[in-house]
């Protein structure tokens, strides 16, 4: 082969070693669709790893060292994340000191959140100037052990890196697709990078020029298919493959079914505006009842949200709190139609699951909740059968409960943060101020806050200061209602929580048992913890009440009917409350860990890229692949044909040996005489000095890598 198409060759094997390197750390890159609930991370990722290998590349094709390739690197990074996610803060496209508050409020809030979440979370902006910083840091880690070191091995670890941290935290969504994008992108880089040095030696070594390219690229065609097959097709069919790990790895996990979902009581709103007419579940009943999805016990002023541990649901349920009043069982099949969430619905308090044949149902028994597996991402086409115990208080009983309460209610159920409206406190206070017992007290908060408007048309939120803006107007839905009644009741020392779930919905014309529960019977109510009698639910919302408790709550059955709008729902006088106290604004609140996260619904699917998106890059990196393999076997026919042609044909010059020469001209090729005048040198062997003149060679350079 002459020098010329040598170089050639070389050059279109290191442009095709570049590409399937930045493959590589996309492909990386792309399974961080496990760790986040939505695509708004695709974006800027992809495009910090694509200017990432640009720059490195560029620096050391101009055959600059690390050092420069390092600090081009740094000011590269800080424009693009600048301009990505602080334009607005910047002057003339440069970061100012706007841009560095932004950036270190983004990042605090990113580590006071990574305890916190458990994925799939929101792709805060913490999350992703971190992540476009590993980025970067992986794309010049790989581009040096790649070009300079030219070390195969080394070039892995970064990506390989990246690749374990979001297998160890990130949910277990399309894994397999991940992992086989990711080692079919392995297999492509280290057969061109193979290819390369393989190249290099051809040249040095003109004995291995029929064989070694050839037979490299073909072993790495068969090696590359039969390892990338494997991972794909014959790993998810391995028997275990789906079970629970034996030893649990994962810091974040509460529990066999815990998970990050958003709280149902922000997707009240939304069902009763949006989606009214839109049919959630039937049940088949004779004992209509609030149909219960979740309760949400702890507020810190900024959310309300619960932290529960999920245990395999069969048969009788465990039941941790108690009671001495007198129950109704009634027995409940469901049928979940379109609900679009992970929880499963049933009249409180769910003693026994009766049938279950398609269900794969956890329980939570502190906040009685019941929940779908993991590998379904909502509680859609369930159908099932509950036993449930629904009580009937006596509100005598109730009101001669005394205030002996377990150490773990107060704890849990009474909590609220230094910031909570003083106004709201001085307020719940003044309104049970002649209330003898706790019963007396939900019965004074409840009656107090049915003098409200029902008005669906104001803002979602029951924060802090929503709640002061609450009391001021006298006008909200039932998730103000709940929420500032179970705060209130808490400022005055009443174990309080908040339950969402449906009230009982229409009832079948032709079916008298048979009731159709649609968005527009979205709800929500509080619930106080009573000695002896256990949690009692209390009805503050006007137009609403539930069935079988208005001889407690003194309140008759309500819903909403069929055709009310927000408009059209009945209206009362609003009362007059004190002037708002307004804190800083916080965010809406998550269901089972805190996290922060929109109002938008958004259940445990998994997130990330969509299928499609998926398939395309799996599709695009296998034509890089394929890329290869061609390239390989292309170069490899050239380079046969061109060994079988004699070295004059081939352009390369031929040596004659003379037939007589000295003993000491014949070994001139093993170092073994010396030249006149100087001292003869010690006589190797021929290997030894091929070995050590290949050495002495070196790597080949980062442009070009002409070792000659």
């Amino acid at each position: 082969m002459s020098s010329t198409e040598s170089r050639s060759t070389q050059q279109v094997l290191l442009v095709l070693g570049e590409l399937l390197l930045v493959c590589m750390t996309v492909a990386a890159v792309s399974s961080f669709a496990r760790l986040f609930v939505d695509n708004t991370w695709v974006r800027p990722l992809v495009a910090a790893a694509l200017v990432a290998h640009l720059t490195v590349a560029l620096v050391r094709r101009l055959g600059r060292g690390l050092l420069l390739s390092g600090v081009v690197s740094l000011v590269v990074m800080a424009l693009q994340v600048t301009w990505t996610h602080y334009r607005d803060t910047t002057t003339a496209g440069l970061p100012t000191g706007d841009t560095r508050l932004a950036l270190d409020a983004d990042l605090t809030a990113a580590w006071n959140l990574f305890g916190e979440v458990k994925a799939p979370t929101e792709p805060a902006i913490g999350f992703l100037v971190i992540a476009t910083f590993g980025i970067w840091v992986m794309a010049y880690l790989s581009d040096w052990a790649a070009f300079r070191l030219w070390s195969a091995f080394e070039t892995l670890l970064p990506t390989f890196a990246v690749f374990v941290f979001v297998a160890f935290f990130g949910t277990d969504q399309n894994q397999y697709l991940y992992a086989a994008l990711y080692l079919l992108a392995i297999v492509g880089f280290q057969l061109v990078h193979r290819l390369m040095r393989q190249s290099r030696d051809v040249r040095w070594l003109a004995g291995s020029q029929r064989s070694g390219v050839t037979a490299l690229a073909r072993t790495g065609v068969v090696v590359g298919a039969v390892a990338v097959l494997g991972a794909a097709i014959a790993t998810p069919a391995l028997p275990g493959v789906e079970d629970e790990a034996i030893i649990d790895l994962d810091p974040t996990s509460n529990g066999p079914s815990s998970r990050v979902v958003i709280s149902p009581i922000v997707d009240i709103r939304g069902r009763i505006v949006d989606q009214p007419s839109l049919e959630a579940f039937q049940v088949r009943t004779e004992t209509p009842s609030y149909w219960r999805l979740a309760s949400l016990d702890k507020f810190d002023g900024q959310i309300w949200g619960a932290d529960n541990k999920y245990t395999k649901a069969s048969g009788d349920l465990p039941d941790d709190f108690a009671t001495n009043t007198d129950i109704v069982t009634s027995t409940d099949q469901f049928e979940i139609v379109a609900l679009d969430m992970v929880w499963v619905p049933a009249a409180f308090e769910a003693q026994r699951i009766v049938e279950r044949p398609d269900a794969d149902i956890s329980y939570e028994p502190v906040s009685g909740t019941l929940i779908v597996g993991r590998d379904r991402s909502s509680s859609d086409g369930l159908t099932y059968a509950i036993e449930s115990a629904i009580p009937q208080f006596d509100p005598g009983a109730l009101a001669q409960a005394g205030d002996l309460y377990p150490v773990e209610i107060i704890e849990r159920y009474t909590g609220l943060p230094d910031t909570f409206s003083d106004n709201a406190r001085a307020l719940a206070f003044e309104l049970t101020s002649g209330a003898t017992n706790d019963y007396d007290r939900a019965i004074a908060l409840q009656d107090y806050f049915r003098g409200f408007e029902y008005d669906i048309n104001v803002g979602a939120g029951h924060g802090t200061d929503r709640i002061d803006e609450f009391l001021a107007s006298g006008r909200g839905y039932c998730e103000q209602f709940a929420g500032a009644f179970a705060a209130m009741a808490r400022s005055i020392g009443m174990p309080a929580r908040v339950a969402v779930g449906f009230t009982w919905g229409d009832q079948d014309p032709n079916d008298p048992n048979l009731y159709h529960v649609l968005g527009e019977h979205a709800h929500a109510w509080p619930e106080v913890y009573i000695p002896g009698n256990g949690w009692v639910a209390f009805e503050p919302t006007p137009t609403r009440g539930a069935p079988n408790s208005a001889q407690w709550t003194g309140v008759t059955p309500q819903q909403a009917g069929a055709g009310d709008t927000p408009e059209t729902l009945p209206e009362q006088d609003p009362v007059e409350a004190p002037a708002p106290v307004i804190p800083p604004t916080f965010q809406d609140p998550s269901f089972d860990s805190g996290s922060q996260v929109d109002t938008a619904p958004v259940v445990d699917s998994g997130g990330g890229i969509p299928g499609w998106l998926g398939t395309i890059a799996l599709a695009l990196v296998s034509i890089a692949f394929l890329g290869a393999v061609y390239a390989a076997i292309v170069i490899g026919l050239k380079q046969r044909r061109r060994n079988r042609r004699p070295s004059s044909a081939r352009g390369e010059p031929t040596v004659t040996v003379p037939q007589a020469q000295s003993p000491c001209a014949t070994r001139v090729a093993h170092s073994s005489c010396g030249s006149p005048g100087r001292p003869r040198r010690r006589r190797r062997r021929p290997r030894a000095t091929l070995r050590r003149s290949t050495a002495r060679a070196g790597p080949p350079r980062a442009s070009g890598w002409d070792p000659g």
